[in-house]
C-alpha cells in the first residue's frame, strides 16, 4: 500500500512539474507580421533615398521578405511603429511598381514624421 502512494505521489509531482515548465501562448512573443498591406494610402511624405543593399521589406521587420534594395530614390507613402517601436515607412521605388517596408534609420536624408502621414490602418 505504502509504495502504491508513493508511486502516485512520484507521477503526480511528475506531471505538475511537466505542466508548469510548458509555456502557454499568453507568454509567447508576439509573431512578427510580414504581410505588409500594399495599399496603404500615398500620405505625399515626399521623396528619399536608399543607399546601395538597403533592402525594401514585405512587412515592418527586419525578418520580413525583400523586394527590393537601393540604391535608388523611393516616394515615402506613409509611416508606422512596429511592435518592436522601431519607426518603418512604407514606400514606392521610384519609377517601377515595387512597393514595401523601409527601415526609418537606413533612409538617407533625415525625415520629419507628423500624424498627418501616419499610415491609417
Amino acid at each position: 500500500m505504502f509504495t502504491k502512494k508513493l508511486v502516485s505521489a512520484v507521477l503526480l509531482t511528475s506531471a505538475v512539474g511537466f505542466a508548469l515548465a510548458v509555456p502557454t501562448s499568453a507568454s509567447a512573443a508576439p509573431l512578427e507580421d510580414c504581410t505588409g498591406s500594399v495599399n496603404h494610402q500615398d500620405l505625399s511624405a515626399g521623396n528619399n533615398y536608399l543607399p546601395t543593399g538597403t533592402p525594401i521589406r514585405s512587412g515592418p521587420y527586419a525578418s520580413c521578405t525583400v523586394r527590393g534594395e537601393g540604391p535608388t530614390t523611393v516616394q515615402l507613402h506613409c509611416w508606422a511603429k512596429n511592435e518592436a517601436n522601431h519607426i518603418w515607412w512604407f514606400v514606392n521605388l521610384t519609377g517601377q511598381t515595387t512597393k514595401g517596408w523601409a527601415y526609418e534609420p537606413n533612409l538617407y536624408y533625415t525625415v520629419v514624421r507628423h500624424e498627418s502621414n501616419r499610415c491609417r490602418v
